[in-house]
């Protein structure tokens, strides 16, 4: 039997390893260590995955066979007052109003509570099915260690990833992600710029919503690159020159603010100011309901500047955004409220020599993705961008002849658990590379509850992990019935 104590146990363990994305090596050696000493079959690959078999349980040799799966690195976050070292500090844990918490610093609970439960089944004598155990790295960065796994290794077609973090949910799908970026030379779009007769203003659109550019692309947010290139098309008629522009902070955020800098001909200047205050009560009318923390704030600047963006690139920069697609796209039919496909114009940075649009798509339908990647390379060529595409991984669309899922919910029913919701998810999961490499796979991703992941108030819930591991032993002990209804 699987007990609470001693999957905390491993935990705390683990947390004792620095295991930041892209430093493997520590953890990589203490799961074969692990193996070594337990004397399972192990295999580790050049991108420091690791994979542990376990033979089956007397009786359950002719059981379907399963892997189980979790990626080991972890974002490292403390907060300002804290001292710690990720590079060799232990992450020190304690439990409070039944939710394990860290100290000052981000848990690891996603996804190494996942860990310490495998680790929990490779070492106990619960009844097994042939167990393949799939530790992947850096997953919180670029999904490498996934990508890489070489999958002929692995024998089974079922699997189930322990990333999620609801434990009332059964996710079944997620999205492939595109990074696209449509960089600018300087050189070709700054000129020379003089100021005589001229007011310069900075103009700052600020509070709005944002949020994740996956998680909350259905909700039609309001976005700021794409609100500020609205307000340079309507300044067209004052002849403004754009000195400098900046917008959002992370591809994949829903850009929540803007700015601008502009100069304006003194002798149109109060005609501009008023048209700024028209604009800024109709955009705060508009949005009074949707994003009432909006603002949009005009001030006077003493900065001096030498050069301006040409006036021709400031059109081509206005018409490209409003072409871009951007926001929900499709919703998947098979799931209810769950976008299928989306974009979202994430910033506009200046980098160096170099003036970037950043856009990110998602789609759980690999030919939707690549064709959304063409419209907007396409788009970005047209006004005569260079194009660049980083990361690019495709989706796992839902499997509806998938026996895995209907196989967990009839023992959730016969436990007399809360059935979970059948969800799936506009974000990156690593079980888009593993649904796309093994034959006929079946997959699915389960956990216990976890709360904001990715920041110091990251939190486990104690008793979820116990409900938890239960049903999963339970799902595992059994797993010679999954083919039989």
């Amino acid at each position: 039997m699987i007990t609470l104590d001693r999957v905390l146990e491993l935990f705390n363990e683990l947390n004792t390893y620095p295991r930041e994305s892209g430093n493997r090596k520590p953890v990589a050696d203490y799961l074969c260590n692990f193996a070594q000493e337990k004397g399972l079959e192990y295999y580790r690959d050049e991108y420091e995955n690791v994979v542990i078999k376990k033979e089956a349980s007397k009786g359950m040799e002719n059981s379907p066979s399963l892997i189980l799966q979790a990626h080991y690195d972890m974002v490292c976050v403390k907060d300002e007052d804290v001292d710690h070292d990720f590079s060799k500090d232990p992450i020190t844990s304690y439990i409070e109003d039944g939710w394990l918490k860290a100290r000052g610093t981000t848990l690891g609970a996603d996804n190494g509570i996942g860990v310490a439960i495998m680790l929990a089944f490779l070492e106990s004598d619960t009844i097994t099915p042939y167990l393949e155990c799939v530790f992947t790295s850096d997953e919180e960065t670029n999904m490498e260690g996934a990508k890489y796994l070489d999958k002929s290794i692995l024998k089974s077609r079922y699997m189930i990833n322990l990333d999620e973090e609801t434990e009332d949910s059964i996710t079944v799908s997620s999205a492939g992600i595109s990074d696209i970026r449509l960089n600018y030379s300087k050189n070709d779009i700054l000129e020379e710029y003089v100021n005589e007769t001229k007011t310069v203003v900075e103009i700052n659109i600020d509070g709005l919503k944002g949020g994740h550019s996956g998680i909350d692309i259905k909700y039609n947010r309001v976005n700021a690159i794409k609100l500020v290139c609205d307000l340079l098309y309507w300044l067209s008629p004052f002849n403004v020159e754009v000195l400098d522009i900046k917008a959002g902070t992370h591809m994949n955020a829903i850009p929540k603010d803007a700015c601008v800098i502009l100069s304006v001909e003194n002798d149109t200047y109060d005609n501009f100011r008023k048209f700024i205050d028209k604009y800024t009560r109709e955009k705060q009318l508009k949005y009074k309901e949707a994003e009432p923390g909006f603002t949009l704030v005009m001030q006077e600047s003493d900065r001096i500047f030498d050069k301006k963006l040409k006036d021709s690139f400031v059109t081509s920069l206005i018409k490209m955004v409003s072409e871009l697609p951007c926001g929900a796209l499709a919703f998947e039919r098979e799931i209810k409220d769950v976008v299928e496909t989306s974009a979202n114009i994430g910033r506009i940075v200046s980098e160096n020599d170099i003036l970037s649009v950043w856009v990110s798509v998602r789609s759980s339908v690999d030919e939707k993705l690549d064709s959304l990647v063409e419209t907007i390379t396409v788009t970005g060529k047209k006004y005569e961008s260079e194009v660049k595409v980083g990361f690019h991984e495709y989706g796992w669309p839902v499997n509806k002849d998938s026996k895995l899922v209907p196989y967990l919910l009839k023992i959730k029913e016969e436990r007399k658990e809360k059935l979970p919701k059948v969800v799936g998810i506009h974000a990156g999961l690593e079980c888009g590379t593993f649904s796309r490499e093994i034959e006929n796979a079946d997959i699915c991703a389960i956990g216990p509850n976890i709360m904001n992941p990715h920041t110091t108030s990251e939190k486990v819930e104690v008793k979820s992990i116990e409900n938890f591991v239960g049903f999963l032993e339970t799902v595992i002990n059994r797993f010679d019935e999954i083919e039989r209804h």
